[in-house]
């Protein structure tokens, strides 16, 4: 069996792919998740994944603070060597818009928010 620390890290680990990929969080009351989890569970014996709730809710925050002290020394940063914001539009295959910006400075950038553009 797990200890809780080791339960906190594989459910994180769970989190973190719905994160990246932009899966919904229902998926995780789907039976194809379930069926995936079986198959993982052969090793670690017992592990049982978050739920929705967990997922979507305690789980996001904890990921966004982990994020967000990652890249507080990038942060830090700005005021010494200073930060560029960028933007640039995009569009889908149905021409919604989308604008994007970014923080930039030392070779690299930081995802700060994106806007949908409608346009009617």
């Amino acid at each position: 069996m797990f200890n809780a620390h080791e339960r906190e890290e594989v459910d994180a680990a769970v989190a973190r792919f719905f994160y990246a990929h932009g899966i919904p969080f229902n998926i995780a009351n789907g039976p194809r998740f379930h069926e995936m989890v079986y198959a993982i569970n052969n090793e670690p014996k017992g592990y049982m994944p978050p739920k929705y709730d967990k997922i979507r809710k305690s789980l996001l925050d904890k990921e966004m603070n982990r994020i967000k002290r990652a890249l507080a020394p990038l942060r830090n940063d700005w005021t010494t060597y200073g930060v560029s914001i960028v933007s640039n539009a995009l569009s889908n295959i149905k021409n919604e818009y989308l604008i994007i910006v970014l923080a930039a400075y030392g070779g690299r950038a930081m995802f700060l928010n994106g806007h949908d553009l409608l346009f009617h």
